[in-house]
């Protein structure tokens, strides 16, 4: 990246940022940095920058009690270089050589180069993926990239359909649940199980506090599919066959997430593979459940899916008052920017404690 401005002093730097207040400037190690674009993106919300607007973040970039920093963050940084502080003795000679820390993967508008390959953003990723080994894809997907889009299928009908913005989870999933829970109040199944007469509206041993008890254990069920999606069916990353269908696939399930975490509009699960995944599941859970519990469980389900993919966009484009939330998007930041193989609650860290992939 060329370097556009030279300040000698960060007495002249400070003077540029007086004259720039609508910049969002920052030194680390005399490279200087425009973070403005960052800053509602950045893991630990636009304040912790705002705090440091102007200053050098040197120390605190590394000091972990404050917040925690991986090298994929420092790589990321240098995106957004802009000039070095460069300090001459009075002889004009060079003080202190600035030290370089180079961005990667390199990015330009026409495409993303790594060390053994590169990816053309001017086409879709996922033809590209068909012609990459998996040594090539994983180190693609490990090394994550700050976009805000990055095109997936040459054919523009494909591309539509890849984009989801967040409201179409609960437009979709809301109307099924309330129509799923309707029919386990009301109707009268020839499957009958042993609790639907407690299910039932019009049984005399009809009971609240059994349909209650019947939707928060569809919830609890969630929490461990959440978990267990994540971690066995998105991360299956040792088993996953060398072979371009199998990393297509993967990419489209959950790789696009690790390589671009802050695409905004591919953070949920999209519609139409969830559509299927449902026309699958139901029949399974409905075998399980005769009668009228598999629709009042199945309603608990899917509300825990919906409040898990609006956690996934909160924690990721969004500042969080709850310290509960507070914690878990910095937890789930460490999962993107730390390790991958550990931390895969999203909206608690139950299962990790349990199973012993916590992330401290």
């Amino acid at each position: 990246m060329a370097e556009s401005k030279v300040f000698s002093s960060f007495q002249e730097f400070k003077k540029h940022c007086d004259e720039n207040p609508s910049k969002t400037l920052v030194v680390y190690k005399d490279n200087v940095f425009d973070v403005t674009e960052f800053l509602d993106d950045h893991p630990g919300g636009p304040a912790f920058i705002m705090d440091h607007q102007s200053q050098d973040i040197t120390k605190v970039f590394h000091d972990d009690d404050l917040h925690e920093h991986s090298d994929n963050a420092l790589r990321m940084l240098y995106k957004y270089k802009i000039g070095i502080i460069q300090k001459k003795a009075e002889n004009g000679e060079t003080v202190k050589k600035v030290e370089e820390v180079e961005t990667y993967p390199k990015i330009t508008k026409e495409k993303i180069e790594y060390k053994e390959f590169s990816v053309d953003l001017t086409r879709g990723m996922c033809p590209q993926v068909l012609k990459m080994n998996k040594k090539q894809y994983m180190h693609m997907i490990h090394n994550p990239i700050h976009l805000h889009y990055c095109r997936l299928f040459d054919s523009d009908l494909f591309e539509g359909f890849s984009r989801n913005p967040w409201y179409r989870i609960p437009m979709l999933w809301l109307p099924v649940a309330f129509y799923l829970m309707y029919q386990g109040l009301t109707h009268d199944y020839a499957d009958h199980g042993m609790f639907d007469k407690y299910l039932m509206l019009d049984s005399p041993d009809f009971s609240w506090i059994a349909v209650v008890l019947t939707f928060l254990f569809g919830i609890f069920v969630w929490t461990l599919a959440e978990y267990g999606l994540h971690r066995g069916v998105f991360h299956f990353d040792d088993p996953l066959p060398d072979h371009p269908i199998a990393l297509y696939l993967h990419f489209i399930i959950h790789g696009i997430h690790h390589t671009i975490p802050m695409d905004p509009d591919r953070l949920v699960f999209p519609p139409v593979l969830g559509l299927i995944v449902y026309s699958m599941l139901f029949p399974l859970i409905t075998w399980l459940m005769p009668g009228n519990l598999s629709r009042v469980f199945a309603p608990g389900f899917i509300i825990g899916y919906i409040c898990y993919d609006m956690t996934h966009i909160y924690i990721h484009h969004c500042v969080p008052f709850i310290e509960h939330l507070k914690e878990m998007k910095r937890y789930h930041n460490k999962h993107h920017y730390v390790d991958g193989d550990k931390a895969y609650g999203i909206t608690s860290k139950i299962w990790d404690k349990v199973f012993g992939t916590e992330l401290f």
